[in-house]
């Protein structure tokens, strides 16, 4: 299977870039929302924050962990989470008339609903029916500490102490994109799916959180895209160092099998040109932005303004591989 996805596009890939891209043309301000919204953000951020306190494995001990956790759950902490969740953006975006940036919003709350935050909600599924579980509660752990840091990313006056320290230089490696997602397992309404994470690279990534949190807006979107539509409930999730030696890239491939009838929907739609998918606009119940915000960000990390450009270069892509759909897309390795 490597060798396959080794062919799915050329490399080495251009870098137009000096500086390390850090998400910066996406991220709003918190007055573009309507006050309504910005209370929702800022409850939302400070509830997740206490849960993030109690459930931090390098100050809570295994066993208060779970109690803390059975407690959130009985008090109404998640409940209440799950509904501010599905009520932010409403007063924003029924607004008579949108002002600038109305696109950036939209795009900022898709990744601000959705992220780490859909995962999180099946998470506490599990947990609500089985209190005192302890199994996957580090994982629990990793989503909020994502989704924590993707609204940070997304909107940056939400905590401008942890934003400036997200900002500070600090080496991310590929093992803790392994620590989180490998047997990972999320339901995105489709029934369980369950992550099948491998590695050829163990080296840096990213060189800061903020840079980290850009990437992982790519990679939840695209995770969240292939669990909907998962025929055999499994998501292959492969890191490929292009080339293998001396990496100048690193190559995220995003494999799930699909249904007879999804690949007809892609033929008729698509044809053979699946990486127009990344051009966004196309849903079948969502929203229609994951793959293109997937594919601006990947774009801008490499210098690259134009959506054809970046298409045509392969820094992202999609395609069938038999009964599999295949996403993939690029990130630089910074500089020694």
């Amino acid at each position: 299977m490597n060798s396959a996805l080794t062919a799915l596009a050329p490399f080495p890939l251009r870098n137009f870039r000096r500086d390390r891209y850090r998400g910066e043309n996406e991220r709003v301000p918190l007055a573009l929302f309507v006050e309504a919204d910005q209370l929702l953000l800022r409850r939302i951020y400070d509830r997740l924050l206490q849960a993030f306190l109690e459930l931090d494995p390098r100050a809570v001990p295994l066993p208060a962990r779970s109690a803390n956790l059975d407690r959130q759950i009985r008090d109404g902490l998640w409940g209440t989470l799950i509904a501010l969740f599905r009520q932010l953006g409403a007063a924003t975006l029924s607004r008579p008339a949108p002002g600038p940036g109305a696109g950036d919003l939209q795009r900022a709350l898709h990744d601000l609903r959705g992220g780490a935050a859909c995962a999180l909600v099946y998470a506490i599924d599990l947990f609500a029916l089985e209190p005192g579980r302890v199994e996957g509660i580090e994982g629990l752990f990793f989503l909020i500490r994502d989704h924590l840091k993707i609204m940070r990313n997304c909107v940056a006056e939400l905590d401008p102490a942890r934003f400036e320290a997200d900002a500070s230089p600090l080496d991310h490696g590929a093992p803790l994109l392994a620590e989180k997602w490998s047997g990972a397992e999320l339901n995105a309404g489709q029934g369980p799916v369950r992550i099948e994470f491998s590695s050829a690279y163990q080296g840096v990534l990213c060189a800061s959180c903020l840079e980290f949190s850009t990437l992982d807006r790519v990679i939840y979107n695209l995770i969240n895209n292939a669990a909907r539509f998962s025929a055999d409930g499994v998501i292959r999730f492969t890191l490929l160092p292009l080339p293998v030696g001396n990496p100048g890239d690193i190559r995220f491939v995003i494999v799930n099998r699909l249904t007879a009838a999804h690949r007809a929907t892609l033929a008729e739609r698509f044809g053979g040109n699946l990486t127009a998918l990344f051009g966004g606009g196309f849903t079948t119940g969502g929203h229609g932005l994951g793959a293109r915000i997937s594919a601006d960000l990947c774009a801008q990390a490499y210098g690259i303004a134009g959506f054809g450009e970046a298409a045509a270069g392969g820094y992202f892509g999609a395609r069938l591989l038999g009964d599999d759909f295949v996403a993939w897309f690029h990130w630089p390795v910074p500089e020694k």
